[in-house]
C-alpha cells in the first residue's frame, strides 16, 4: 500500500459524540473526515508510546508498571 493510499469507512457515532466532532471540527477549520482521522492517527500514537514504555519497563526490570 502506497502512502497516500485510503479507504472509505461508514463509521456509526452516537449523536451526542457526532455533533462534538462537527463542533469541533468546525472550530479547528477541517472537515470532520480530516478531524476523525487526526484524532484517529493520535489515539495510535498514544498506544504506540504506552507499549513502548511497557516495553522499556519491562526491560529496565520493572515488572509492575501500567
Amino acid at each position: 500500500m502506497t502512502k497516500n493510499a485510503q479507504s472509505t469507512h461508514l463509521v456509526r457515532l452516537p449523536l451526542s459524540v457526532k455533533a462534538e466532532v462537527e463542533r469541533f471540527a468546525k472550530a479547528d477549520g477541517v472537515s470532520i473526515n480530516q478531524f476523525v482521522a487526526t484524532a484517529g492517527a493520535e489515539k495510535l500514537a498514544a498506544m504506540h508510546t504506552a507499549a513502548f514504555c511497557r516495553a522499556m519497563a519491562i526491560y529496565a526490570g520493572h515488572s509492575r508498571i501500567f
